[in-house]
Order: C-alpha cells, then sequence, then structure tokens
C-alpha cells in the first residue's frame, strides 16, 4: 500500500490536490481528498472504509500535517511538524509559530472545532479553545490569490 503521508514530491505523483493555496507570507497550503477501502463484496459491502482530507501546510523547511476524517467533521488530527527533516508530535508551544496558526486558521475556515496530536501514546487533545482567544472564529477565510488558486469554490 502507498503511503501519503510523506513530505517530499512523491505525493504529488501520487494524488491531484483538490485545492492548493498560497497562505499569507510564503505558507503553501494544499488539501488532498483520499479513500482507503477494501474491495466491495458481492453485496457491495467492504472490510474496511476510510474517507478523510489530508492537509498539507508547508513554508520553507517546515512542515505540517493534518488528517481530517469525513465522518468526524469537526476533528482535525495533526500527524506531526518537521523542520529541515526532523519531526515530532506537535506541542501547545507551537501555537507561536505563524505556520501553525495558519494551519489553525484555514482548518476552523473548513469546521474543525477539535484538535489533536498523535504521540507516541496515540492521539491527545491540542489547542483548546480557550487557547485560540482572538484567533480566527469559524467561517473565516485565509486570503489568497487568486493566481495560486485551483478551485475558486472550495479551500483557501
Amino acid at each position: 500500500m502507498k503511503t501519503i503521508f510523506s513530505r517530499d514530491d512523491n505525493r504529488k505523483r501520487e494524488l491531484e490536490p483538490q485545492w492548493t493555496c498560497q497562505g499569507p507570507g510564503s505558507i503553501l497550503m494544499e488539501r488532498y481528498h483520499h479513500i482507503d477501502a477494501s474491495e466491495q463484496d458481492k453485496y457491495g459491502f467492504y472490510d474496511y472504509y476510510y474517507e478523510y482530507d489530508m492537509y498539507y501546510f508547508t513554508e520553507g523547511t517546515l512542515s505540517l500535517i493534518a488528517r481530517c476524517y469525513t465522518d468526524d467533521a469537526d476533528r482535525a488530527d495533526f500527524m506531526g511538524i518537521e523542520f529541515d527533516g526532523y519531526d515530532r508530535a506537535l506541542e501547545p508551544d507551537d501555537r507561536s509559530l505563524p505556520l501553525v496558526s495558519a494551519a489553525l486558521a484555514q482548518l476552523k475556515a473548513d469546521g474543525k472545532t477539535k484538535f489533536f496530536t498523535f504521540t507516541g501514546k496515540g492521539y491527545e487533545p491540542i489547542f483548546a479553545d480557550n487557547e485560540h482567544e482572538g484567533g480566527t472564529m469559524r467561517g473565516a477565510r485565509i486570503e489568497a490569490s487568486a493566481s495560486t488558486r485551483r478551485d475558486a469554490e472550495d479551500g483557501c
């Protein structure tokens, strides 16, 4: 099975993004829709079926990935943050980084209100709403240049 969690150019050959846009500064944001499912049986049922969006946020050598399952529409799981080849779980202090702030703003604009980070212990809550006083409210959008947008009706 191919992985789409790769932060390199290989993911671009596997899937086309639903949208790509330029966030604030030099931040690039992409969303990919993915379905991971078994073959259907003779009755049309699946052994497993997962449908989700992968968000990639990049600023120079800093990158952040979030996965959002379609059956839990208000939840976003941060898969990790990477800087110059070194990756780790997202931490509460990371919210001060412009890349993380832009990611949170976009995810909130897409209806996400619960945020989790993947650690060695599984998924743990991070960035409770009260930590974002004065932040972007649900429904707000990050401004994007029309020349960088692939889909004017969806995304940034």
